[in-house]
């Protein structure tokens, strides 16, 4: 039996006419330990491209593997969701 994962996504981006714009090179990053060391009305609402979601992948090692030094964005509230069975 696989074990549940909460996996969020990472999108790099780059600065094109002042706007953020996604560019090739997203990838799922597994961040279930932190999700599960936060309180869970907490997880549940954290929201997708918020600094706190952000902070997801700064302090994630994974993010030291792949080096980005412009603008991004996390997605991963509807894995939370998933997670722990609340219907958005």
């Amino acid at each position: 039996m696989q074990e549940k994962r909460i996996m969020a996504r990472f999108t790099p981006q780059a600065w094109i006419r002042d706007y953020a714009t996604d560019i090739d090179g997203a990838y799922d990053f597994d961040v279930t330990a932190q999700i599960l060391a936060m309180p869970k009305d907490q997880a549940l609402a954290l929201k997708d491209n918020s600094d706190a979601a952000d902070d997801l992948w700064l302090s994630n090692p994974v993010s030291g593997e792949r080096p980005h030094n412009g603008p991004f964005r996390v997605e991963v509230q509807d894995e939370i969701a998933r997670y722990f069975e609340v219907t958005r």
